[in-house]
């Protein structure tokens, strides 16, 4: 969505807001969702009551930061992010790079390892072991064990076998579907 403010300027940034704040609403956070579609100086002043009454919190209602103080509550007010607030929302951001880089790396290693496996490439299951090495190294605490390659083939055997003509339908669904499909016959 990048893009659309990049491409069409302001118009762009409000449709990206207002599109983003019917989501927020649609997740139950209705508060939330009309300050992001309103101008910015009433949204302050919204988040600046909000801040006040409920506290700086995520869209689930976990708090960002223990306190807000009537002092940071009037900086939101002028428009100012509390410092606090900013730099733990940096901090969350960092973390939640470093988790997804290690969530994806770890994927990526299982699906190469699994796919070497299946072809019967031992010269990449050589690579393979010396890069999943390399990433418990990095990864301390969530290492990629015999065991973790083991389930990770079993599980995947039995997606296979829940696999027709290469769709995997949930298991909870499927019966949804073939009653649909038989209905639309």
């Amino acid at each position: 969505m990048q893009w659309l403010v990049d491409v069409m300027g302001p118009i762009g940034g409000l449709a990206m807001n207002f599109s983003k704040g019917i989501g927020a609403m649609q997740n139950g956070n209705v508060y939330q969702g009309i300050e992001g579609m309103i101008p910015l100086p009433i949204s302050n002043m919204m988040k600046s009551f909000r801040y006040y009454t409920e506290g700086a919190l995520t869209m689930k209602g976990d708090p960002i930061v223990e306190e807000i103080s009537g002092y940071q509550s009037f900086l939101r007010f002028l428009g100012y992010a509390p410092t606090e607030i900013a730099r733990q929302l940096e901090e969350n951001t960092a973390i939640r790079a470093v988790e997804s880089q290690a969530t994806l790396s770890r994927k990526q290693l299982l699906n190469r390892f699994a796919l070497a496996i299946h072809t019967g490439d031992m010269d990449a299951l050589e690579d393979i072991e010396a890069a999943i090495e390399r990433f418990n190294d990095k990864y301390e605490g969530y290492e990629i064990t015999g065991e973790t390659l083991s389930q990770s083939l079993k599980a995947r055997d039995a997606a296979r076998a829940e696999t027709e003509h290469g769709l995997r339908i949930n298991k909870r669904i499927r019966d949804v579907y073939e009653k649909g499909s038989r209905l639309n016959d």
